[in-house]
């Protein structure tokens, strides 16, 4: 691609959506009886970064979403009568992972952890359901 000369320096955008590369070349070439002065080449590239995000955007009990839910909390009481409803969590970021563990018998509590996509951050949510 031929990039014109000017002031001030110009700019080019090449669309690479499909391109894999560990390199870049550069060729220079000056007009005829002129010399060239380079002074700086940048090479920008957009890349999907991982995230740290390890909040949730909802906790669910027997299917309803928890009333007043905010991901700066990590601690609920939710009215629960007879057999223990499922617990279920939505993280705010998609690609994190949410392991729930379930109450189970005289434990009435859940435990939610969401571990960031990045793997370098982890929340702990806990559902305690009350009688």
């Amino acid at each position: 691609m031929a990039v014109p000369g000017g002031s001030p320096a110009p700019a080019v955008t090449l669309p690479l959506d499909a391109v894999t590369a560990s390199s870049v070349r550069v060729v220079m070439t000056a007009r005829p009886e002129t010399h060239m002065v380079v002074s700086e080449i940048e090479v920008l590239g957009v890349v999907p970064a991982e995230s740290g995000d390890s909040t949730l955007s909802s906790i669910s009990v027997g299917g309803t979403p928890v009333t007043g839910f905010d991901p700066a909390v990590t601690s609920y009481e939710v009215p629960s009568r007879g057999k223990l409803p499922g617990v279920s969590a939505l993280a705010a970021d998609p690609y994190a992972e949410v392991a729930v563990t379930q109450p189970a018998g005289r434990d009435r509590a859940a435990v939610i952890t969401v571990t960031s996509e990045d793997g370098a951050a982890t929340s702990t949510y806990r559902v305690t359901l009350t009688k």
